[in-house]
């Protein structure tokens, strides 16, 4: 059988958007193979959406860091350093200063009805005795709508004390998504791995988004701790790494995600708008306690 015939395409969208009060450009990056096609736009360190065969089915994804004891910040409001490179399916740029740089990437595959994408985060110090904390708040929409899904810990099986649980799945009637992790600590260490520190999986999208925001450093609730499942609901997952580095020490984590669906030709969400106005939900709605991370 003669091989599949895989192409890829990539445009910048025209125009400029703010974004978190800071203006980006936002990215598409795409992949078709057999009449399957996926896309993401992508706007620093968020990802704005997730449309497989025209439809879209996420409310975006944000990445965040968090030194020592001073606030979270998107990882994009580290001035750019390097990139972004596009490379057909996939987008990548460097954030930093001089105690931290963070390589940031997705990239995006479609096989049909499936759709996968790997967000890969290297935090190099450049300081002894940097406290890092790397954060991940994603709100999936399955099937294009928000308050059907159903979310919890991959196999239903109850989180155990350290190492945390990486592996999280939420379904609708028509789709699924499922991640799992993976980190090490590169360098002077040697590959020491980094499970999540902690956790929170909620149907409350708006106050996890607002837990950035709010000008703490904080620590996730690590919620829920049983096999129940939360939903149906609008609703989101957030993991949380922390590490300690010395100079030169490198925080890799890569997260991979998979959304499977058989519809096709849904109506698409303006991914900006739809994306932006959960930020500002966050903001204006922002009345989730802060829980403040320790140095």
């Amino acid at each position: 059988m003669a091989a599949l015939k895989r192409t890829f395409c990539l445009f910048a969208v025209v125009g400029m958007i703010a974004f978190a009060g800071k203006p980006a450009q936002a990215l598409e990056i795409s992949d078709m193979l057999a009449g399957s096609e996926a896309s993401a736009n992508v706007v620093g360190s968020s990802i704005l959406d997730w449309v497989l065969n025209g439809a879209n089915h996420s409310g975006g994804a944000s990445y965040y860091y968090g030194i020592g004891s001073s606030p979270e910040a998107l990882i994009s409001s580290l001035p750019l350093i390097g990139g972004p490179t596009l490379a057909g399916n996939s987008v990548n740029a460097t954030y930093g200063n001089g105690e931290l740089a963070i390589d940031f990437g997705v990239e995006i595959t479609a096989v049909p009805g499936v759709s996968s994408m790997t967000v890969t985060m290297n935090a190099t110090s450049s300081s002894n005795n940097l406290d890092l904390s790397i954060f991940e708040v994603h709100n999936m929409n399955l099937s294009g709508t928000a308050g059907d899904d159903t979310i919890g810990f991959a196999g239903g099986s109850t989180p155990p004390p350290p190492p945390q649980p990486s592996n999280v799945e939420q379904t609708d009637a028509d789709s699924t998504f499922t991640q799992n992790s993976e980190a090490s600590i590169l360098g002077g260490v040697g590959g020491t791995d980094v499970f999540p520190s902690h956790w929170e999986l909620s149907a409350n999208p708006a106050a996890l988004l607002a837990l950035m925001t709010d000008g703490d450093a904080d620590t996730l609730a690590d919620t829920p701790n049983d096999t129940n499942p939360i939903g149906a609901a609008d609703v989101a997952h957030a993991f949380q790494w922390d590490a300690s580095l010395m100079s030169d020490d490198t925080l890799q984590i890569i997260v991979r995600k998979q959304l499977r669906s058989d519809l096709v030709g849904e109506v698409i969400p303006e991914p900006v708008t739809s994306m932006l106005s959960l930020l500002g939900l966050a903001v204006i709605g922002g009345t989730a306690a802060g829980r403040r991370r320790s140095a």
